[in-house]
């Protein structure tokens, strides 16, 4: 399953503001809405219904709000707060715990004093997003209590600041902005965060530099939106191996399908005449997600996907198929590649 929940400090009349926020992000799960007006005090209906599965806190001009699709279950947390609307933490379908974040007294102060509270509470399935107003950009200021300690803090217990970690771009350093300071292209700064397990978030995005002349227009800050995919696949980010085609020589018996055997670490013996067939058995014992980690390459293909492109793709594992698009020498030498790249010792021999 999926969520999407999209995060923006509105700068304070939502009521005016919602369409264009669900117009340039339709179909999100959850909202997380800073400086939200009390829908109360209102006449429109149409905001008012935004709450009907969701809440807002804080006093009438401003507050903190969370509101979700009608079949999404949101039910607040009773943890120990600090303040009166900086923090509104909630459980998603009794599973995932969101807490929606606006910081607006101590700012940073604010976000230890929230942790060494509460910190006992947060596990991988933890996401905390909103404005946090808060940077290490101000670390100077805050030399006992900053942002880079905060940042150090949730990483003991697992959660990450996740625009940094997808992009990999440094704190303090950041291309694109999520708040301009009195609405000046010049004091442009990040300051809104999502922090979470990079297992599950699968996506950070800040509205695009592109659009902030128009979300200018409607608030000093920009949206954020998260992907989480709460039964992720592996992610693999390792270096590309490429084997260039091989020089050796075709051993003699090679057109009579000769019989190859591997010796496993483990001392198991695979021995078949179909070397395609031996090479499948073989990456599925050294294991193929350790296998596909390596991203290895042959002809110019994957060897392992979940694309059935060609003929050369076989059946490896349900959803999954190995690339066979090699000769028998082939498939040898890359059963000592991918052995030697995960530290292991395997004899491969043609059989007599």
């Amino acid at each position: 399953m999926k969520y999407t929940i999209v995060s923006w400090n509105c700068n304070g009349g939502f009521r005016n503001k919602f369409r264009a926020l669900f117009e340039k992000y339709p179909g999100a799960d959850i909202y997380v809405i800073e400086e939200c007006e009390d829908p109360y005090f209102y006449e429109d209906e149409e905001f008012k219904r935004l709450f009907n599965n969701g809440f807002r806190i804080g006093i009438r001009p401003k507050g903190l709000a969370v509101f979700a699709r009608p079949d999404i279950t949101l039910r607040r947390l009773k943890w120990p707060e600090v303040g009166e609307m900086s923090f509104a933490p909630v459980i998603i379908n009794e599973d995932w715990t969101l807490i929606a974040t606006w910081t607006h007294g101590k700012y940073v102060g604010e976000l230890h004093d929230f942790l060494d509270l509460n910190i006992s509470h947060f596990n991988e399935k933890t996401v905390m997003m909103g404005d946090y107003n808060s940077s290490v950009f101000f670390d100077k200021s805050n030399p006992k209590r900053n942002h880079t300690m905060f940042i150090k803090r949730m990483a003991q217990v697992g959660l990450m600041p996740m625009y940094h970690h997808l992009t990999g771009e440094e704190q303090g350093k950041e291309t694109t902005p999520t708040f301009y300071l009195q609405r000046k292209k010049e004091q442009a700064f990040h300051i809104d965060h999502v922090f979470g397990n990079p297992k599950y978030i699968t996506e950070c995005d800040v509205a695009p530099n592109a659009t902030h002349d128009y979300w200018l227009t409607l608030s000093d800050h920009v949206p954020m939106k998260i992907e989480i995919e709460t039964e992720p696949q592996p992610k693999f980010h390792v270096t590309r191996i490429v084997l260039p085609p091989s020089q050796a020589p075709k051993p003699k018996d090679e057109k009579c399908r000769p019989v190859i055997q591997i010796r496993m670490p483990n001392g198991k013996l695979i021995v078949d005449e179909r070397y395609g067939e031996a090479f499948r058995q073989f990456v599925l014992a050294i294991g193929w997600e350790r296998v596909y980690d390596m991203n290895f390459d042959v002809r110019g293909e994957d060897l392992i996907t979940q694309e059935k492109k060609n003929r050369y793709h076989k059946y490896l594992v349900p959803g999954w198929y190995i690339n066979l698009n090699m000769r028998a020498t082939t498939a040898k030498i890359l059963v000592h590649q991918i052995a030697k790249a995960l530290g292991e010792k395997v004899v491969c021999t043609w059989g007599e």
